[in-house]
C-alpha cells in the first residue's frame, strides 16, 4: 500500500472490508451508487430497501457520498488513529458517531484561532482544542433510535419508531427526550471517569457535542419554537447538577444534508450561540 493510497478514505483496506461485507468490489459499488442516485432523482427510492431490511445495507447507502467522505478525510486524517476507519465502518450507529466527530473537528478548524490538539495516546475525550489561551475538551455522541425489542421480543418503551409519512400523529416527544437525555448522561459518566483518573483537569472547559441526525426522520420538527436541547438541559438542570460541564454543542442535521449544516452552542447560563458553516465568529465558547 503506497502513501497516496493511505491518504484516501477508501484505501485498499476499506475496499476489501466493503467487498467482504457487501459482496461488491469498488467499481461495482460506484455503479450501484450512481444507479441509486438516479432512482432517487426519479423518485423511485422505494425500489431499494430501507437501512433495516438487511445487514450492511448502510455500507452501500453511504457509498453514494464517497466524494464528500474523501474531502472530509483529507482534512481529518492527521487527527485520526490507525483504527478510526475500521471502528467507524463497524455498523451504521458507529458510522454516525465517528462521522459526527470527524465533521465537528473540521468545523472547529474553520473558526479563527482554534487549534486542534491531537491525542496521541488515544485516551480521554474525543476532541481537544486550544482557543484564546484556554483548553476545551469535547465528547461527541449521536443518539440512536434505541433497540426495538427486549429479550422477550416485546417492543421497548424507549424505542423511537420511524416517522410514518403522509399521516397525522403526535410527535413522540417523550421518547425523543429520553434518547437525548440518555446520550447526555452517558457522556457525563465518561467525564467523571476522566476526572477520577486525572486524564483531564476539571478547571478546563468540558463540553458535550450531540448530533441527533440518527433521529433525523423527525427533522426540525423536534426543534420547533426553540432547540429541544435547551429545553432538555433546563429540565434536567444539566449545568446546575453537573457543574463540571461547561457547554453543549448541538445539531439535528446530518452532514449529508444538501444544505450547509449549522450548530448551536448552549452555554452555562442556557444562552445560545448560533453558528452556520462559513459564518463562525470569534465568540468565546
Amino acid at each position: 500500500m503506497n502513501q497516496k493510497d493511505n491518504n484516501n478514505f477508501f484505501d485498499n483496506r476499506v475496499k476489501e472490508f466493503l467487498k467482504t461485507k457487501t459482496g461488491k468490489n469498488y467499481y461495482e459499488l460506484e455503479e450501484w451508487a450512481e444507479d441509486l442516485m438516479q432512482k432517487i432523482n426519479d423518485d423511485q427510492k422505494d425500489l431499494y430497501p430501507d437501512s433495516e431490511s438487511y445487514e450492511n445495507f448502510y455500507l452501500l447507502y453511504i457509498f453514494r457520498f464517497k466524494d464528500k467522505l474523501e474531502i472530509l478525510w483529507t482534512k481529518y486524517r492527521k487527527f485520526a488513529d490507525k483504527s478510526f476507519k475500521s471502528r467507524m465502518l463497524e455498523n451504521k450507529e458507529k458510522f454516525q458517531q465517528y462521522l459526527w466527530e470527524m465533521y465537528l473537528t473540521i468545523y472547529l478548524l474553520d473558526i479563527p484561532g482554534v487549534q486542534i490538539n491531537r491525542n496521541k495516546q488515544n485516551k480521554g475525550p474525543d476532541i481537544e482544542i486550544s482557543y484564546q489561551s484556554k483548553k476545551y475538551y469535547i465528547e461527541c455522541i449521536a443518539p440512536t433510535q434505541g433497540l426495538k425489542y427486549d429479550e422477550n421480543g416485546v417492543i421497548k418503551s424507549n424505542y423511537l419508531p420511524p416517522i410514518k409519512m403522509n399521516t397525522v400523529a403526535q410527535l413522540p416527544i417523550t421518547i425523543i427526550k429520553i434518547r437525548i437525555m440518555y446520550a447526555l448522561k452517558e457522556k457525563i459518566k465518561k467525564y467523571k471517569k476522566y476526572c477520577e483518573s486525572h486524564t483531564i483537569n476539571t478547571e478546563d472547559n468540558l463540553g458535550i457535542a450531540i448530533n441527533t441526525s440518527c433521529l433525523s426522520q423527525y427533522g426540525s420538527l423536534m426543534d420547533f419554537n426553540q432547540p429541544l436541547i435547551k429545553e432538555i438541559c433546563e429540565e434536567i438542570k444539566l449545568f446546575e447538577t453537573y457543574t463540571f460541564i461547561d457547554f453543549v454543542i448541538y445539531s439535528h442535521k446530518s452532514i449529508f444534508d444538501y444544505n450547509p449544516i449549522s450548530i448551536i452552542i448552549l452555554k452555562k447560563d442556557y444562552s445560545i450561540l448560533n453558528f452556520s458553516k462559513g459564518e463562525q465568529n470569534n465568540s468565546e465558547i
